[in-house]
């Protein structure tokens, strides 16, 4: 359901849908990383954090909340902890032709 009214644009009513999940499955990340998503694009940075921070606690091989925390670290110009991240990312994740030309983005805004 959260997911519909996501696409809805019924934000509360999907983060709401999300909670019931995880109060059925507390260790159900899939849930606790979609209502994390909700808060990025309103730029609630510390709110989306946190919940990615616990989405990647109950599964910390969750390939899209590493690369969703790495985005939010990188938008908001920490590179320390966007280079920790993509170095976590890199070790879950085949590496491809688009993941190199990250990862050196990365490393030149690094060196700047």
């Amino acid at each position: 359901m959260g997911d519909a009214y996501k696409k809805l644009s019924k934000g509360g009513d999907a983060s709401l849908s999300y909670r019931k999940v995880l109060e059925i499955d507390s260790q159900y990340a899939a849930a606790k990383y979609k209502e994390a998503k909700l808060y990025t694009p309103e730029k609630h940075k510390r709110v989306s954090l946190s919940k990615l921070d616990e989405a990647l606690q109950l599964d910390p091989q969750l390939c899209t909340g590493l690369l969703c925390t790495l985005c939010l670290y990188w938008f908001y110009h920490d590179i320390d902890n966007a280079e920790q991240d993509y170095e976590k990312y890199l070790s879950l994740t085949d590496i491809t032709d688009d993941v190199n030309y990250e990862n050196a983005s990365i490393i030149f805004v690094a060196k700047q």
